[in-house]
């Protein structure tokens, strides 16, 4: 995050923004199941260690409207 301080480093990442904000390198966030669930007809059993997609998420079309295009205005995220 510091090398974005410098004001031309920062202007040279908001050139590629949208692949910034579009293509995270933050892909998966680790989670150990506490209590045992049932998923799409699987069972989930406790201490299974999951991935949740943070990007396919944000892109979830029973969510959100055309989810694969890129509005930087879009509210319904937050």
């Amino acid at each position: 995050m510091a090398r974005f301080l410098c004001r031309s480093r920062w202007s040279q990442a908001r050139s590629g923004g949208r692949r910034i904000a579009f293509r995270s390198g933050d892909h998966g966030i680790p989670r150990i199941v506490v209590r045992a669930f049932d998923l799409d007809g699987y069972r989930i059993p406790a201490g299974t260690l999951l991935t949740i997609s943070v990007p396919s998420a944000l892109r979830d079309p029973l969510v959100y409207t055309d989810p694969d295009h890129f509005d930087i205005f879009r509210k319904d995220h937050l």
